[in-house]
C-alpha cells in the first residue's frame, strides 16, 4: 500500500554521480549537532512519548484550520467562478497578516468553488486535506522538511503525493544554493524529480538555505535523557526486581524443606484475598523488608525537566497537555499564546509556501489564507478593558454596551432603561 501510494507514477532513473559545481547532499538534519550525530531516519523513530505527544497536538491542530480562496482583482473581471464579496473588516485582517500588495476592499474577492480547493481537501486518492496537512507539518516538526510530488494534467496540478522525507535528497548548485533536482530511495528504487514537481515545505533555518531544522533536533538532549530514564527504570523492574520481603529461617533448610514452605506461604498469602492479613506462626525466623534505593527513585524530576525542555521547544504550553492541572483561565490563555505563537506561524509558513508555488499554476491573482481567531478569557479581557477605561481609550458604558448590561451614568431610577439608553451592538 505505501510503496503504491507514496510512488505513483513516477519517473524512475539511476542514481549517477554528479559532478561539475553541483554536490549531492543527504538531508541529515542531526549532522549540525557536533559530536551527536543523528540520522532523519532515526529523527523518525524518535517520535515517541512527549516528542509524539507534542508532534502530534501541533500539526493535528494545525489540520483543523480551514483555508480560504482569494482573488485580487487588480483591475480585471472576475469570471464566472462562484465569487463573494469581503467586508472591510476582512480585508483589514487580510492586509495586516499577509504579504501582499494592493489589498483593498473592492479589489479583492473570496473564491467559493475552484479546482485548486477541490486538490487540497482531496490531494489525492487515499489522502483527504486533514491528512495532507497532519504529514506536512508532522515532518517539518520531526525532520524540519516536508516533500510533496505535484502531478499534471495538461500542465495543471491535479493531484499531491507527500513523500517519505527520511528516504529525500536533493542535489544544488554550490555557487546560488539553489536544489537542481531531488533524489527518492525507496523500496530499493531511486527516482528523482525537477524542483517544479516539488512542494518544498521547510521550518526556518539559520545556516543553511536550502534545508529546514526540525523541533526535535532543537531538543535532542532532553528527548534521549526522557527516554533513558524509560530505559533504565524498564530494565531496572525487569532485571531487578525484588519482592517485598524476605523470610530468613534462622535453621538451614533443605531444597525439599525450602520448597514446602514457600507453598505454604504463597498458599496463606498469595492471594488478594489474604491482602492485610496478620501472620502468626511460632517459627523462628526474621522478615527483611526490601526496597529500591532512594537514589532509584529520583529520575521523576530529571523526567519532570526534560518534558518541560521538549513541550517549550515544541511550542506546546504545558496546561494543554496537563488538563488536569489547568483550570479554566489558564486553560484559555495557553489557547491564546499556543495559537499565537505556534499553530498561526506553522499555518503562516505552509499558506505561504502554496501561494509561492502551487497558486501561480492556476492563476497568479489567487492566493490561500486562513483566519486568526484570537479568544480573550474572561479573565484576559477584564484586565485590558482596566487598561483601556484606565487611559481613556473607552470609559465603562462601552463595556457594559458590549457585555450585553446597561449602566445608568447619571444616577437616576429609571424603571425600563429601553427606550433611555443606546444599545451598541458589537460586529
Amino acid at each position: 500500500m505505501f510503496k503504491n501510494f507514496f510512488t505513483k507514477n513516477p519517473s524512475k532513473v539511476e542514481t549517477k554521480a554528479i559532478s561539475g559545481d553541483q554536490s549531492l547532499v543527504n538531508i541529515i538534519s542531526g549532522e549540525r549537532i557536533d559530536n551527536d550525530k543523528c540520522s532523519a531516519q532515526e529523527m523518525v523513530k524518535l517520535n515517541n512519548n512527549w516528542v509524539y505527544i507534542c508532534n502530534n497536538k501541533n500539526s493535528a491542530t494545525c489540520a483543523t484550520i480551514p483555508l480560504k480562496l482569494y482573488y485580487q482583482k487588480n483591475g480585471k473581471r472576475v469570471e464566472k467562478t462562484p465569487h463573494r464579496s469581503i467586508d472591510r473588516k476582512a480585508c483589514d485582517n487580510l492586509r495586516k497578516q499577509i504579504n501582499r500588495k494592493g489589498l483593498v476592499q473592492d479589489d479583492v474577492v473570496e473564491i467559493v468553488t475552484h479546482p485548486v480547493l477541490d486538490l487540497l481537501y482531496k490531494v489525492n486518492d487515499n489522502m483527504n486535506y486533514i491528512d495532507f496537512i497532519q504529514l506536512v507539518q508532522g515532518y517539518c516538526g520531526l525532520i524540519g522538511n516536508a516533500y510533496v510530488r505535484i502531478e499534471f494534467e495538461n500542465g495543471v496540478p491535479v493531484k499531491l503525493y507527500p513523500l517519505l522525507s527520511e528516504h529525500v535528497s536533493y542535489a544544488y548548485d554550490k555557487f546560488t544554493r539553489e536544489i537542481t533536482k531531488y533524489i527518492y530511495k525507496i523500496n530499493y528504487d531511486t527516482y528523482t524529480y525537477q524542483p517544479e514537481e516539488i512542494l518544498h515545505f521547510s521550518n526556518y533555518c539559520p545556516g543553511d538555505t536550502t534545508i529546514g531544522r526540525g523541533d526535535l533536533e532543537a531538543c535532542l538532549g532532553a528527548v534521549r535523557r526522557y527516554n533513558y530514564y524509560d530505559a533504565y527504570e524498564n530494565y531496572l523492574n525487569k532485571n531487578n526486581a525484588r519482592p517485598d520481603f524476605a523470610v530468613a529461617y534462622k535453621n538451614q533448610l533443605n531444597d525439599k524443606d525450602a520448597k514446602e514452605v514457600y507453598r505454604q506461604w504463597y498458599k496463606r498469602f498469595g492471594s488478594v484475598k489474604n491482602a492485610g492479613k496478620p501472620i502468626v506462626t511460632t517459627g523462628e525466623y526474621d522478615i527483611k523488608n526490601l526496597g529500591l534505593a532512594p537514589r532509584e527513585l529520583q529520575y521523576n524530576l530529571g523526567r519532570a525537566e526534560a518534558q518541560k525542555v521538549i513541550c517549550a521547544t515544541f511550542g506546546v504550553p504545558e496546561a494543554l497537555v496537563e488538563l488536569n492541572s489547568a483550570n479554566l483561565a489558564s486553560s484559555l490563555s495557553a489557547s491564546n499564546m499556543y495559537n499565537k505563537y505556534t499553530i498561526y506561524p506553522k499555518m503562516t509558513a505552509l499558506v505561504e509556501k502554496l501561494n509561492e508555488q502551487l497558486l501561480p499554476m492556476y492563476d497568479p491573482n489567487l492566493f490561500l489564507w486562513f483566519d486568526k481567531d484570537y479568544e480573550l478569557s474572561q479573565m484576559e479581557r477584564a484586565t485590558v478593558d482596566q487598561i483601556y477605561i484606565t487611559n481613556g481609550v473607552y470609559d465603562g458604558a462601552y463595556v457594559a454596551d458590549r457585555e450585553g448590561f446597561t449602566v445608568n451614568m447619571d444616577n437616576t431610577d429609571n424603571t425600563d432603561n429601553t427606550d433611555n439608553t443606546d444599545t451598541v451592538q458589537e460586529e
